[in-house]
């Protein structure tokens, strides 16, 4: 496998820390020029949640010439929101934990991001 060329967005820390070590990982400024990298042959794998790749992909309209493993090999990432240390509103975090913890334990979190993946086709 090291002759496999990974790309990821620099500042990108997962990526930074899992593929330390790799032979051959190229680093860009814009995430989204990786597809096009795939697509052209200038990196072979890209690591990334399926969403928003397919996001990206579906807007390029190059959906036909990129391939995505139907399972998931990497165990799933938690996603956070980040709020500013200065920031008027950062005494709503314990807030909004709360809520995103009911509509998950109610399933709606879900039905909302099956209504935006619809929505944008991915």
């Amino acid at each position: 496998m090291p002759d496999i060329r990974h790309v990821h967005m620099f500042g990108s820390g997962w990526h930074e820390k899992a593929l330390r070590g790799m032979p051959t990982v190229m680093t860009v400024g814009d995430s989204s020029l990786i597809p096009n990298y795939l697509v052209r042959g200038r990196a072979d794998v890209y690591i990334e949640q399926s969403e928003l790749f397919r996001y990206q992909v579906k807007a390029k309209g190059i959906s036909d010439k990129i391939l995505t493993l139907k399972e998931h090999p990497i165990q799933e990432l938690g996603w956070h929101i980040f709020i500013g240390k200065e920031s008027k509103h950062r005494t709503l975090i314990p807030e909004i934990n709360k809520v995103l913890m009911a509509l998950k334990a109610s399933g709606e979190l879900d039905q909302i991001k099956l209504v935006l993946f619809e929505k944008y086709g991915i």
